[in-house]
């Protein structure tokens, strides 16, 4: 995703969000110090969640990323430690959703990340070469809008290839996040 500045030129691209603040320069130099938001932060109902752990994920399988952090949730949006996002009775809606999380540091392969609704892909998948991971760093999706109604369900699911299990998420300051923000009914 690019980042602009006030006066609209483009400062560069990021591979995070919210928490993930591995932002680069236009010829791949990082920028030191900068974060990036999505404009979905800015919505008051929905969920934001994180990991406090990381979360091992098999070799050549797309696998639910699970949460076990509510930093948001407004109306029961997510329950437990399950990786399902249910959109609650009322909320049916427009609603901006993003991803974020850490890999560890290995650079076999490659690394994916997608959302789905209702268990189907719903954006396509973000596939980045292994070696962009060699030193542990993190990947995100772009924020997208998708409409839902009561009860449709979203999930992250992330990939690897690295030839063997493979740490995703834990917390600081490339922390994993997913959020699924209303836009309006």
């Amino acid at each position: 995703m690019s980042v602009y500045g006030a006066d609209g030129v483009e400062l560069g691209s990021t591979t995070g969000g919210e928490s993930c603040t591995m932002v680069y320069n236009p010829d791949g130099t990082p920028i030191t110090g900068a974060s990036v938001v999505p404009p979905s932060v800015i919505a008051t109902t929905g969920c934001k969640l994180s990991k406090s752990a990381v979360q091992s994920i098999p070799n050549a399988t797309w696998t639910k990323v699970t949460w076990d952090t509510e930093d948001m949730d407004t109306d029961g949006f997510h329950s437990g430690s399950s990786g399902d996002v249910t959109i609650p009775a009322g909320f049916a809606a427009d609603y901006d959703i993003f991803g974020c999380g850490l890999w560890a540091a290995n650079g076999t392969g490659v690394r994916g990340m997608r959302v789905t609704k209702g268990g189907t892909a719903i954006t396509p998948n973000i596939m980045q070469a292994g070696s962009l991971f060699a030193g542990g760093h993190g990947q995100a999706m772009p924020t997208f809008s998708e409409n839902a109604a009561a009860a449709a369900t979203f999930a992250l699911e992330v990939y690897q290839n690295s030839g063997g299990a493979l740490d995703f998420g834990g917390a600081g300051a490339l922390a994993s996040n997913f959020c699924v923000l209303m836009r309006g009914a």
